[in-house]
């Protein structure tokens, strides 16, 4: 029997979407899921606030043994949801099977460029 690879629930508290920026590479977060699985992973994310309700439920799939990017300034990758620039907030993925996740954020409002990638609490 294969081990497990990953965990099914992924926190990510510093969320805080940059402006693109003027610069040829534009400033961006994402994302990153692993599914490691032959069976696609079927992900719940939501984005917690300071001061309003939780956007809950937004659907994300990764088919199996792929890997994908969501950026949170595609509203198709994220269910129709747009978190405005420079707002503070938290991202919970839930998933039905393992997976791995890291959030990644691009800052390019000034040069030189900043880049960044950091793993999720996970449990």
């Amino acid at each position: 029997m294969e081990s497990a690879k990953g965990r099914r629930v992924w926190i990510f508290p510093d969320g805080d979407r940059p402006r693109e920026g003027d610069f040829p590479m534009k400033g961006h977060e994402s994302i990153l899921i692993l599914n490691l699985n032959r069976e696609p992973a079927h992900v719940r994310m939501s984005l917690y606030f300071t001061d309003q309700p939780p956007v809950r439920d937004i659907p994300l799939t990764v088919e199996g043994e792929r890997v994908r990017c969501f950026r949170t300034n595609n509203a198709g990758d994220m269910g129709g949801h747009l978190v405005d620039y420079a707002r503070q907030y938290a991202i919970v993925l839930e998933s039905d099977c393992d997976i791995v996740a890291q959030y990644g954020k691009l800052e390019a409002s000034d040069q030189p460029i900043a880049y960044y990638t950091v793993m999720g609490y996970h449990n």
